[in-house]
């Protein structure tokens, strides 16, 4: 269940689940996701695009991504989040 070259071995894969919601139907469906992960024996930590941080994000095996669409494009809070966090995936430190 971990991606290959993270997580210890014994340990319980660690999941981000970031979202932006401004209905809440994507709310509810990264609930369900980390609710099944949880089960499944991850560790997860769930978060609204605006409140994730970089360090939340590098801490973590594996990085779940969910927002609602207005206007054609990912929510507001969504785009800010993947501008915020550009950095992190262009360097590698997030794959």
């Amino acid at each position: 269940m971990s991606p290959a070259g993270s997580g210890a071995p014994g340990r319980a894969p660690a999941l981000a689940v970031v979202f932006a919601s401004r209905t809440g139907r994507t709310r509810r469906m990264a609930e369900a996701l980390a609710e099944g992960a949880t089960s499944a024996g991850a560790a997860v930590t769930l978060l609204e695009a605006g409140d994730a941080t970089p360090d939340a994000l590098v801490a973590a095996d594996a990085v779940v991504i969910g927002s609602g669409v207005h206007m054609g494009g990912p929510e507001a809070a969504m785009r800010g989040f993947l501008a915020e966090t550009a950095p992190l995936w262009l360097a590698g430190t997030l794959r």
